[in-house]
């Protein structure tokens, strides 16, 4: 059955805790407030779930299998210096630079300066969380070109296309 506003009891306003029926009536808030609220809410969620998608692309490449030579779940292929656990590690402190990968695309005129240093701070915590050994020094360099462009075209409403060759254009 639907679901009515007016059976839904006490929803609260998404600026304060007051009732939200009371504040919308009342027009407690200006609209723009309004706007600027739901807008920076929206752009977390995308920062939050495209870092989250960066981060269980790798998960999903090191769980792939068979592999010619790489670590993966079931071995570690050519190499005796890592395993599993060395890319999982390596996968959790990448985390937050995807995000910041992608916050620097929501202004990236003004932060395409910041982009080399959040990728030489997020090759530092790759490296501290797997011991000196390099698990994804490649993926920092492919997330650290395309998220800050990939944000940037969400929020133009930009092609995939113009996307990518932004980040062509930046990156020679």
């Amino acid at each position: 059955q639907p679901l009515s506003r007016d059976k839904v009891l006490n929803r609260s306003c998404y600026l304060c805790d007051e009732d939200g029926h009371f504040c919308a009536r009342n027009q407690t808030h200006p609209l723009e407030e309004l706007k600027y609220h739901i807008e920076h809410k929206t752009i977390d969620y995308i920062v939050e779930s495209l870092s989250e998608l960066a981060s269980e692309a790798l998960r999903k490449e090191v769980y792939l299998y068979p592999k010619f030579g790489l670590v993966s779940h079931i071995d570690s292929g050519a190499h005796d210096d890592m395993d599993l656990s060395h890319f999982l590690k390596s996968i959790e402190a990448l985390k937050p630079y995807f995000k910041k990968f992608l916050e620097a695309g929501i202004n990236l005129e003004k932060n395409k300066h910041t982009l080399r240093e959040i990728g030489i701070d997020a090759e530092k915590a790759m490296f501290l969380a797997t011991n000196n050994i390099n698990t994804h020094k490649g993926a920092i360099f492919i997330f650290g070109a395309f998220l800050p462009f990939l944000m940037q075209g969400i929020l133009q409403g930009t092609s995939l296309k113009t996307v990518v060759f932004n980040m062509q254009t930046f990156v020679s």
